[in-house]
């Protein structure tokens, strides 16, 4: 058909737009529609499988005159139910060319007046009749307040015995040793490590909690390879195995008093911290095997008290912090060590902000890595837009898919925000629409002119959100 008969993109009819009748088609497994028309008469009683391509976004009508099948598939030939549908004459169906020599089923009608699909309902109600408005809650598959009350705190059986769930019971309506935790522990006594007496064993079967205190040193096997015991050591049954718990404190039984140390020697003390007798207020303080008592007093009073007097604050010893005054090689800031962590920098804590200043604005623009794109494609109009990433992405690279598409808006970020759109495609255009209702007020475009732009194929246009306007704003663009 020559250009100068093609319809303009926007048609206004004033009229009745009617469809031309074609020649009737015989049906077959691979339907061949003619290009007389745009509605047909199907004869014929075989399967329909698919159906031949015309041109993307056709819109054909069939009559079927006789029974035969449509079968359904999810790209060649869709149907509305997701199922086959069995024609009978008189039944018409309108089909789609969504995609090349893609179909989809975009209604049908049967010629007795039923549809596609059914709803069950009740059959059963109190006045004999098959009428809804006359069914019971239970009929209608209604719950009563009461049953949603019950049903919302109802525990799932599949938390019962289960982490972050809830014990179960054993016959004898107690919680099993197995779901009891291990800091329920039970002290059964002493224990010799040297002769494993009483006799342990990781076989053993109802200990879990069960503990005891080793008095006799000695390695004992229970199963797993030997365990080394020292006097004052635990040992405790997991449910599983037998472990042992390290009493690693150190002890000094006696009085100690003025200033001095006291040096401990570990072979001739027990496992356990007891100070006895103290006099006065004091601290111990471990240094080079020496335990030492320091006065509290003497922490207290007197020492360094203005920050100015302290020494050593200019000593990088602590790289895990950040150094004001600079760092030999530079210094990386990060805001926390999950994903989607955030480093913020605030001017001040007060309600009135000041700037957030940078120095070197010669170098600012080239610390920064714009390094988030995504390629994305538009097979339709992308009305309240919400591309992949939003909220991190700088640049996106878009494809029209089978047609021109329409951005009307994009969803409003919680910040000022800018982000760069690119069109990638050499045969369709995205264009960009001004104030369209297509979209949330808030997540409109405000363009240049109150008009539209067109991206062709390496346009790039760069849109800033401004949270005052509540709109997104163009500040700059390349290309054509």
């Amino acid at each position: 058909m020559p250009d100068e008969y093609l319809l303009p993109p926007k048609v206004k009819f004033s009229g009745l737009v009617k469809a031309t009748k074609g020649a009737d088609i015989a049906s077959a497994a691979a339907l061949t529609i003619g290009t007389d028309g745009n509605s047909f008469d199907v004869t014929g009683t075989t399967t329909i499988i698919s159906i031949n391509t015309v041109d993307v976004g056709t819109l054909i009508e069939f009559q079927f005159d006789a029974v035969l099948i449509l079968t359904h598939d999810a790209a060649d030939l869709i149907l509305p139910t997701g199922a086959n549908i069995t024609t009978a004459a008189g039944d018409i169906a309108v089909f789609r060319e969504y995609a090349t020599g893609d179909w989809r089923c975009v209604g049908y009608t049967r010629a007795d007046g039923t549809a596609l699909a059914t709803l069950a309902h009740a059959s059963d109600h109190t006045d004999g009749t098959d009428d809804i408005p006359d069914a019971t809650n239970s009929q209608k598959g209604l719950a009563t307040a009461a049953q949603i009350t019950l049903l919302e705190s109802a525990e799932q059986t599949a938390n019962k015995g289960a982490n972050n769930g809830y014990a179960s019971l054993d016959a004898g309506g107690k919680v099993p040793a197995s779901q009891i935790p291990v800091e329920f522990l039970e002290f059964l006594g002493n224990w010799n490590a040297s002769t494993n007496s009483p006799t342990l064993a990781n076989s053993d079967t109802g200990k879990q909690g069960n503990t005891y205190r080793v008095d006799t040193a000695g390695t004992t096997d229970f199963g797993a390879g030997g365990i080394t015991f020292a006097i004052g050591d635990w040992v405790y049954n997991t449910g599983s195995v037998w472990e042992k718990g390290v009493n690693t404190d150190v002890t000094h039984t006696g009085e100690v008093t003025g200033a001095g140390a006291l040096t401990l020697d570990p072979t001739a003390v027990s496992n356990k911290t007891t100070v006895v007798g103290v006099s006065g207020m004091f601290a111990l303080v471990v240094d080079g095997g020496v335990l030492k008592k320091v006065n509290l007093s003497d922490l207290l009073d007197g020492g360094v008290t203005d920050h100015g007097a302290l020494t050593g604050l200019g000593d990088d010893d602590h790289s895990i912090y950040a150094l004001l005054a600079g760092r030999s090689g530079g210094q990386t800031y990060q805001g926390g060590t999950a994903s989607g962590n955030n480093l913020d920098l605030e001017s001040t804590s007060n309600a009135t902000k000041g700037l957030i200043n940078v120095k070197d604005t010669a170098n600012f623009q080239s610390l920064i890595a714009f390094a988030n794109e995504e390629n994305i494609t538009l097979s339709a109009t992308a009305n309240n837009w919400n591309p992949t990433n939003l909220a991190t992405t700088i640049t996106y690279h878009v494809t029209a898919s089978g047609a021109e598409r329409d951005i009307t808006g994009i969803v409003a970020p919680t910040i000022n925000r800018i982000i760069v759109i690119g069109s990638h495609d050499a045969t369709f255009a995205i264009r960009l629409l001004h104030e369209d209702s297509g979209s949330t007020a808030a997540n409109r475009l405000r363009l240049p002119g109150a008009a539209s732009i067109t991206l062709q194929q390496y346009d790039h246009l760069t849109l800033l959100y401004s949270l005052a306007h509540s709109r997104w704003h163009v500040i700059g663009s390349s290309g054509t």
